[in-house]
C-alpha cells in the first residue's frame, strides 16, 4: 500500500500491491507457464530458474498470487506459437522474445484464451547484470497483477472533495491512431473506462476506421453511440445492475481546429448510448480534451535569481491560457532528463459544473494511477491506457494480414474482421 506521505517528487516505493489479481484454473490446469522461442540457448534452463526464483521472491513480497505449482516451460519457434500455447495447461504464459518485431503475432496466440506478457530476452539478461534488478522485476509484476484484475495503487476517493465521487462515476479515455498517408489501412480508435471506485479497473472497446472519400484518415471515432452503449452495458453487469450518474470524457489527439467538429460528434454519440438504453437515463457528463503537443514550457525563477524545474503538480492557469476555452496546463510528472512538457487541458462540455481546482485534483490524481510504474505520468491513466490499446491493436493487426498484398478496397480487410483480432473479447485490460 502507498499512503499520501510516501509520495515525493511525483514517485514512490511500492511495498505491497493494494489487491492481488487472480487467475482461476480448473482441475488438471496450472496459472503460470514460460514459453521461450527457439534457440533454447538465448532462455536456457538455468537463466529460467533464477529468473523464476527471483520472480517468485518478489511476488512473495509484494502479496500477488500468481504463482502455483511447478510453472511449464515450452520452447516453440514463432510460426508454431499458438499451437504450443493452446496445447500447455497454464492460464497465463510469459513469453520470452528475441526479436521485438514479431511483438504483434504472440499476441495474436491471446485469441485462443490464453494470456500472455511478452518480455525481452534482453531484459530478463540485464535483471541479473551487476546483482538483481529490485526495480525492473517489479514493473514486470506490476503489468503482471494489472492483468489480472489486481489493483497495484488506485485513487483514495477521500482525498477528492465529494462532489466528483458521491455517485457512481465511470471515468473514459479514447485516443485515435493513423497510418501515415494511407487509404487502404484503417486507423485505430480505442475506448477504455473505469468501472469501479478506485478508477484502476477498466472495459476496453476498439474501432478499426478506413477513411472515407478523399479522407487520409479518421478524424473523430465513428459510431460512437455502438461503442458506448457496449461499455455501458458492460458498466451495469460489473456493478450489479447499476449506471454510471456522471461520465467524464478525457480525449486526446485533438486540436482546437477539431474540438467542434470532432469532440461534439462524439459527445453525441455518448448521449445518443445513453438514450439507447434507458429513455429516461441522462447522466451529466463532462468532456476534457487533453494534449502536449504545444510549444509552451515552464520553469521555475527562485528569489536567488536560480531556476528550478516545475515539482509535479503545478497549476498554470492564467496569462497563457486561451480566453475562448476553460483551460489550463498541468505538470503532472518529475522530468527525468531535460524540461518537463507539461499537459493541457481544455474543458470542453461540463454537465457536472465542476470549479476549475476540481478539474485539476482529478486530472493531477489520475495521473497517479497508471499501473505500470510507480511514478506519475503526464496523462490521466485513462487517457495513457486508450493509447496504448490502440498501439497493441495497431500491432496484433499488422501482423494478422498481408498488408503489402492489399493494394484495393476491395481485398481489404473488413472493420469487423481487424475489431474481432484487434481485441481478445475475453480480455479487457489487454493493453496494459
Amino acid at each position: 500500500m502507498v499512503k499520501n506521505k510516501d509520495v515525493k517528487g511525483g514517485a514512490w516505493t511500492m511495498s505491497a500491491v493494494k489487491l492481488s489479481g487472480s487467475i482461476p484454473v480448473e482441475a488438471g490446469e496450472v496459472k503460470l507457464g514460460f514459453v521461450g522461442l527457439l534457440p533454447e540457448y538465448n532462455y536456457n534452463k538455468k537463466l529460467h530458474e533464477k529468473f523464476l526464483g527471483f520472480l517468485v521472491k518478489r511476488a512473495t513480497t509484494l502479496g500477488i498470487k500468481i504463482l502455483g505449482d511447478n510453472p511449464p516451460l515450452r520452447y516453440s519457434t514463432i510460426g508454431k506459437l499458438e499451437e504450443t500455447v493452446a496445447g500447455m495447461k497454464s492460464k497465463y504464459n510469459i513469453i520470452i522474445l528475441d526479436d521485438s518485431n514479431i511483438y504483434g503475432k504472440v499476441k495474436l496466440t491471446e485469441l485462443c484464451t490464453r494470456r500472455t506478457q511478452c518480455i525481452k530476452i534482453q531484459t530478463i539478461k540485464k535483471i541479473f547484470d551487476d546483482h538483481p534488478n529490485v526495480n525492473m522485476m517489479d514493473n514486470i509484476l506490476k503489468k503482471l497483477n494489472a492483468k489480472i484484475c489486481g489493483v497495484n495503487f488506485g485513487l483514495d476517493v477521500k482525498g477528492l472533495p465529494m462532489q466528483i465521487f458521491k455517485e457512481p462515476v465511470m471515468i473514459v479515455g479514447a485516443d485515435v491512431t493513423h497510418f501515415t498517408r494511407s487509404d487502404q489501412k484503417p486507423s485505430i480508435a480505442a475506448v477504455v473506462a473505469t468501472f469501479d471506485p478506485t478508477a484502476t479497473k477498466y472495459i476496453s472497446r476498439v474501432k478499426a476506421l478506413y477513411p472515407e472519400g478523399e479522407k487520409l484518415s479518421v478524424e473523430y471515432i465513428r459510431d460512437m453511440k455502438s461503442v458506448m452503449v457496449g461499455i455501458l452495458k458492460e458498466f451495469r453487469k460489473k456493478t450489479k445492475g447499476h449506471l454510471p450518474r456522471k461520465i467524464i470524457y478525457y480525449r486526446d489527439g485533438v486540436s482546437e481546429g477539431q474540438f467542434e467538429n470532432t469532440v461534439m460528434e462524439e459527445l453525441g454519440g455518448i448521449q445518443d448510448a445513453c438514450m439507447e438504453l434507458r429513455s429516461d437515463y441522462k447522466p451529466r457528463i463532462s468532456v476534457v480534451v487533453c494534449t502536449k503537443r504545444h510549444r509552451q514550457r515552464f520553469i521555475v525563477k527562485q528569489q536567488n535569481g536560480k531556476v528550478q524545474y516545475m515539482e509535479p503538480g503545478t497549476v498554470v492557469d492564467s496569462g497563457v491560457v486561451s480566453p475562448n476555452y476553460m483551460d489550463f496546463y498541468l505538470n503532472s510528472q518529475q522530468a527525468i532528463q531535460g524540461t518537463s512538457v507539461p499537459c493541457h487541458y481544455y474543458v470542453l462540455y461540463d454537465d457536472s459544473k465542476l470549479t476549475m481546482d476540481l478539474w485539476q485534483m482529478l486530472s493531477f490524481f489520475l495521473c497517479h494511477t497508471f499501473a505500470r510504474c510507480s511514478r506519475s505520468v503526464s496523462y490521466p491513466a485513462p487517457v495513457y491506457y486508450a493509447h496504448l490499446a490502440c498501439e497493441s491493436a495497431r500491432a496484433r493487426m499488422l501482423s494478422a494480414f498481408n498488408w503489402q498484398e492489399i493494394t484495393t478496397p476491395e481485398n481489404r480487410p473488413t472493420e469487423e474482421e481487424i475489431e474481432k483480432i484487434a481485441r481478445p473479447e475475453y480480455f479487457n485490460m489487454f493493453f496494459i
